[in-house]
């Protein structure tokens, strides 16, 4: 009994999936990162941020492409349940499916409420596809069972896609209370100077064309007028 007990034990962990048993970047392979249980610290380099619906209509190693909105600097969000604590992280990780020259964006961690912002990358380029990796962040703490807001903000305007959690049926169907967006109006959206078209246009923090002191996220207390949205927030991996 010992003996068929230990066999098929190993039969059943050598079957689970790949991505159960890994973690990687958003554009390579697996999703997962590891865990310790909402209870316990994160364990592992990499800890994958997903939607709050528990992998429910979601595949976690398949992500899908989701083009902005069509305002400059809106945030898009979905909310996040932590698996494990994560203390003293200073890495985020997310991609780019299509980018456009000129732009950048941001990716931001805040509560559920959106009220306060925990980390935020600063702007990046999101000129071309591929993975944008932030490094040298402020030591940041996530809590295992807590919700957060995952976000993502950009100085295009429906242009850039990012990859975000796969949308299946039953995700779709839940949308509305695991994804939203900010308001759309001048005080609400994160400033870039790139989206910049002439002094103080569209943005206080504008001196011209292209210029500024806008700093993205960071000029922003939280998130401004946060609504149910249908376009799901970024999937984002984070590291120590």
């Amino acid at each position: 009994m010992r003996r068929f007990l230990l066999i098929g034990g190993l039969v059943l962990l050598l079957a689970a999936p790949a991505h159960a048993r890994s973690g990687q970047s958003p554009g390579s392979g697996s999703l997962t990162g590891g865990a310790g249980g909402v209870d316990g610290a994160c364990v592992g380099s990499k800890v994958t941020l997903r939607d709050d619906l528990g992998g429910s209509g979601m595949t976690a190693n398949s992500p899908t492409s989701v083009v902005i909105g069509a305002t400059a600097g809106r945030y898009t969000c979905a909310t996040m349940r932590m698996p494990c604590t994560a203390s003293g992280y200073t890495k985020i990780s997310f991609s780019i499916s299509v980018g456009l020259a000129g732009s950048v964006g941001e990716v931001g961690i805040f509560d559920s409420t959106g009220a306060t912002r925990i980390t935020s990358t600063g702007s990046k380029s999101e000129a071309a596809a591929g993975n944008s990796d932030t490094t040298g962040l402020a030591p940041f703490t996530l809590t295992g069972g807590t919700q957060y807001l995952v976000c993502h903000a950009s100085s295009a305007a429906a242009t850039v896609s990012i990859f975000s959690m796969n949308a299946g049926s039953p995700f779709n169907n839940a949308i509305a209370t695991s994804a939203l967006v900010s308001g759309a109006g001048a005080t609400q959206v994160a400033p870039f100077n790139e989206a910049c078209t002439a002094n103080v246009t569209p943005y206080t923090c504008c001196t011209g064309l292209g210029t500024g002191t806008c700093l993205g996220m960071a000029d922003r207390t939280g998130i401004q007028g946060v609504t149910a949205s249908t376009t799901a927030g970024p999937l984002v991996v984070i590291g120590p």
